[in-house]
């Protein structure tokens, strides 16, 4: 008899917790803005994400390679380069087939900026005063 009452209760527990999940969902991008070299990670905030599933990413309609879950409410892409700076669409699919997400002009590609110097280049330059 208690080894019924055991199985019982494993089934109820397990009847209740596959009905705590979490609905799929998009709550947010972080940060906002990117290099439009792309390679930048880029957190997605949602709920209902779990290892088992298929994600793909599309970031201004190129594909991120590098998605991965970071539990049931995180996921994190290396964002792929832009086509031209600018905002653009993240659509984000699961491979249930039935959920999709568009978040429309949810992250800005940005220039390159020109003002870093190669400071390796230092070393072979003279000062007025050397010369």
């Amino acid at each position: 008899m208690k080894k019924i009452s055991w199985i019982i209760g494993i089934m109820l527990l397990t009847v209740a917790l596959v009905g705590c999940e979490k609905p799929l969902a998009i709550k947010d991008v972080s940060p906002k803005t990117g290099n439009v070299a792309g390679g930048e990670p880029l957190e997605i905030i949602g709920t209902g994400f779990h290892n088992n599933m298929g994600i793909s990413v599309y970031v201004g309609g190129n594909k991120a390679d590098n998605v991965s879950i970071q539990g049931t409410e995180k996921l994190i892409i290396s964002t792929p380069p832009g086509n031209e700076p600018g905002p653009v669409d993240i659509r984000i699919t699961f491979d249930n087939g039935s959920d999709d997400f568009l978040i429309s002009g949810g992250f800005t590609y940005v220039k390159e900026s020109g003002g870093a110097m190669d400071i390796r280049a230092l070393g072979s330059r003279k000062s007025q005063r050397e010369k």
